[in-house]
């Protein structure tokens, strides 16, 4: 990754960073009186959408195949991406990762670190911040459907005053269900944050 920040044992910081890009790209020109309702609903959006890619099975043991060669695997794959040239990387990254379960899941993931840099950034007195321990076997044998319902659950909670802990549940949620299933986050991260550089502001959307 670009950073030497590890979002595992450095979220506040990582969600800082985080949150330092996505303004250069020019998402927190918008910003609604509730930015937190706003962002929730876009995090439920990128959770949405890998419901549909997990429909549609784009997900990189699919994607990356034509790729394998000699037994080769999906994170052998990603290692000749993350080495592409500058160049050629937004092609190969566009063919093969965007658009798959676990880069959704990844889009979700940087959305909520987005949202909890705006509030830590927001209320500095909040303090350092800790990732709690979610057990990867929660997600075992866990259809997808259900295992985002467990990701959202966390996120939701409105009767919990504290939403710097409720997005900690949720990112350490992610991370718990990509353990189990065998994705490499940080690879995914660093591979989406890439691309993203590539993209005009606001990725060319409306907000």
């Amino acid at each position: 990754m670009e950073t030497k920040i590890n979002p595992w044992e450095q979220p506040a910081e990582f969600a800082m960073y985080v949150h330092g890009r996505s303004v250069a790209k020019g998402f927190w020109g918008y910003e609604p009186e509730n930015y937190i309702h706003h962002n929730i609903v876009m995090i439920d959006t990128e959770l949405m959408e890998a419901v549909q890619a997990d429909r549609n099975n784009r997900v990189m043991a699919e994607t990356a195949k034509p790729l394998m060669q000699n037994g080769e695997s999906v994170n052998d794959v990603l290692d000749g991406i993350v080495s592409a040239p500058d160049d050629r990387f937004p092609q190969y990254y566009e063919e093969v990762v965007e658009g798959t379960l676990e880069a959704e899941m990844v889009d979700a993931l940087l959305r909520i670190f987005d949202v909890l840099g705006r509030f830590l950034d927001l209320h500095p007195s909040r303090g350092p911040q800790k990732l709690h321990e979610v057990s990867p076997m929660m997600y075992k044998g866990v259809v997808f459907t259900e295992a985002v319902y467990l990701i959202m659950i966390p996120i939701h909670e409105c009767y919990n005053p504290t939403f710097d802990e409720r997005m900690l549940r949720a990112i350490a949620n992610i991370k718990a269900f990509a353990e189990c299933n065998g994705i490499d986050l940080l690879r995914h991260i660093e591979l989406k944050m890439r691309y993203n550089e590539t993209r005009p502001r606001l990725h060319g959307k409306k907000y």
